[in-house]
């Protein structure tokens, strides 16, 4: 989890650094060096296109690695892709190690809320995937805390240690392939009940002869008979037909929804859109502005049980499209003055508040809980890749929008994302569901 936030978040400050830019961007006829639309929408969005990959090889490595070997591979791609950031000297290099990063990040938002899914109760999905959520934003706190603190080192140093922090991540993800107990599902598909029946009591922190741990065993039997039943008439195309049609829109729409408000434009353009806003401690901001989305990841594990899925998104979306609104209408009244700048600062720390304590771990929850097990691997990976994808066109186009040399839409883009907060309010309204305290039989 702490790797996506990590991910969300790093390039940021990266793509602010003055000897990034030297190295990546064009100089103009004035001797002022900048990184093109093309060359940032490059760096940002193909990381996306490694975890598209890597979405989709996550259920091919399932049946013959499992949980565990695929959190192995992920390390192994990981720090490959973090070696050919710090080395290459050319974008073509870069933009490959970001491929290479991506591809470990599709394995694990595909792996790791599966994994979450099938060791905890279900009257827990709520708690464990808001933790989830949060171990993301603590990620993202300690992306925007080194993008700060490197800001007062000169050359390379500045984006590269950035960078190099992320083995850390590699090496917890082996040690997590290497300790972690497997999927007790997964071994008891492959026959091996006695390791199922180990992991689950190490999992569930239960003694072996515990009754508590017979009856878990024993419903994990039960589904195990009626998985292997369903499996033989499962087929891909039934993902889209009837009812599975509908949970696969909800999940794919969700996930384009959730990117659509602007969390993308907001994690890894804050710190080169405020400075050119005018704003002259950016990274700071950027900082506070991750410490504010982590800490506001809380209130979600509350909510999405005890408030419900629905009630989340409207609370949550209202609040995201009046700070909106209000920013943007400041900054119409008195642009660029000390007043539109503490109006951004104050909107955009409002609105990461508003959307971490409902749409950020919302997003997560729904994509993972809202299909039957028979199809379960079939739709969740469907609904990942399209989550990337939707992360991958709003990361790309992006800096036309914003950029002087592009769009130039500057502190407008606010108005913009009013827009689909707008359009996202309606799909919660017309085709949410409310899944909280449905067991996964009922969902």
């Amino acid at each position: 989890g702490s790797l996506i936030g990590f991910e969300s978040g790093y390039l940021n400050g990266v793509l602010a650094s003055d000897d990034f830019i030297h190295r990546y961007g064009s100089c103009d006829a004035e001797g002022n060096y900048s990184l093109s639309p093309t060359t940032r929408s490059l760096f940002t969005s193909m990381l996306i296109v490694g975890a598209l990959i890597g979405c989709c090889a996550a259920p091919l490595l399932q049946k013959s690695y499992g949980f565990r070997g695929r959190f192995l591979l992920g390390s192994i791609s990981l720090a490959i892709g973090i070696a050919l950031q710090l080395i290459g000297k050319f974008d073509v290099v870069f933009i490959l190690g970001r491929v290479l990063e991506g591809y470990t990040l599709g394995i694990i938002s595909t792996t790791v809320p599966s994994y979450l899914i099938e060791t905890v109760p279900s009257t827990s999905r709520g708690l464990i995937i808001g933790l989830y959520e949060q171990v993301v934003t603590m990620g993202l706190v300690t992306a925007s805390g080194g993008n700060y603190g490197l800001s007062y080192l000169s050359g390379s140093k500045q984006w590269r240690i950035e960078i190099a922090i992320q083995f850390a991540h590699a090496i917890l993800l082996m040690i997590a392939g290497i300790s972690n107990p497997e999927s007790p599902r997964h071994l008891a598909r492959l026959g091996n009940h006695t390791a199922a029946r180990t992991s689950l009591g190490r999992l569930r922190g239960l003694a072996a002869d515990s009754p508590e741990l017979d009856e878990a065993i024993a419903e994990v039997h039960i589904w195990l008979l009626e998985d292997a039943e369903q499996q033989q008439k499962a087929r891909f195309r039934e993902c889209f037909e009837g009812p599975n049609l509908r949970r696969l829109v909800l999940g794919c729409s969700m996930g384009f929804h959730a990117e659509s408000t602007g969390i993308v434009f907001f994690l890894s353009y804050s710190t080169t859109f405020l400075a050119g806003a005018g704003i002259t401690n950016a990274y700071l901001i950027t900082f506070i502005i991750g410490l504010v989305m982590s800490a506001s990841t809380l209130p979600s594990i509350y909510c999405l049980d005890h408030l419900g899925r629905r009630s989340c998104a409207f609370i949550g979306g209202t609040m995201m499209l009046i700070v909106c609104i209000v920013t943007g209408a400041i900054h119409s009244a008195v642009p660029l003055s000390a007043a539109s700048q503490h109006a951004l600062i104050a909107g955009s720390l409002l609105f990461i508040f508003a959307y971490a304590s409902s749409w950020g771990s919302l997003a997560w929850l729904v994509i993972t809980e809202a299909y039957s097990s028979r199809l379960r691997t079939y739709q969740s990976t469907i609904s990942m890749c399209f989550y990337w994808i939707s992360q991958w066109i709003f990361g790309f186009i992006t800096p036309y929008m914003v950029d002087e040399s592009a769009g130039n839409l500057g502190v407008n883009m606010m108005y913009v994302l009013a827009g689909f907060t707008v359009l996202s309010l309606a799909w919660a309204y017309f085709y949410l569901p409310e899944l909280s305290g449905l067991t996964q039989a009922e969902v």
